[in-house]
């Protein structure tokens, strides 16, 4: 990776802002996937913590395992429940410590951010397209 001065001195700051584009990415996922609202109050999807979206895109994924097999279903799976997981896994790797301010990241740190997140962008792009 070539020299970024905002991840070298910035690195705590780079992870940061990488989750809310992570956290940007949960929301379409969710919207494409058709969950407008969520919780037992029925919170408009901007407004629900990354818990609570994760659980309802876990609830979509299981409800999905439910439809009659075929490749299509096989497909979505598998590209559904990877980037639901990969979306968890920022959360509890990352998001959750910057934060809440318990962690200052490294450059090695912010560069290995920077690359999943790409990653997860990248397998996005290939099945969801942005909206108008």
């Amino acid at each position: 990776m070539g020299r970024n001065i905002f991840v070298e001195d910035n690195s705590t700051a780079c992870v940061f802002y990488l989750m809310r584009a992570i956290e940007q990415v949960m929301r379409v996922l969710a919207s494409h996937l058709g969950i407008k609202k969520v919780g037992k109050k029925g919170m408009p999807i901007e407004y629900a913590e990354w818990a609570i979206v994760c659980d309802q895109l876990q609830a979509k994924i299981g409800a999905l395992q439910q439809a009659k097999r075929s490749a299509k279903k096989s497909a979505d799976l598998k590209f559904y429940s990877d980037v639901a997981s990969q979306i968890e896994w920022f959360n509890d790797i990352w998001r959750k410590n910057v934060a809440h301010a318990r962690t200052l990241y490294r450059l090695s740190d912010a560069e290995n951010a920077i690359r999943r997140a790409k990653d997860l962008l990248d397998l996005l792009a290939t099945r969801v397209k942005e909206s108008p």
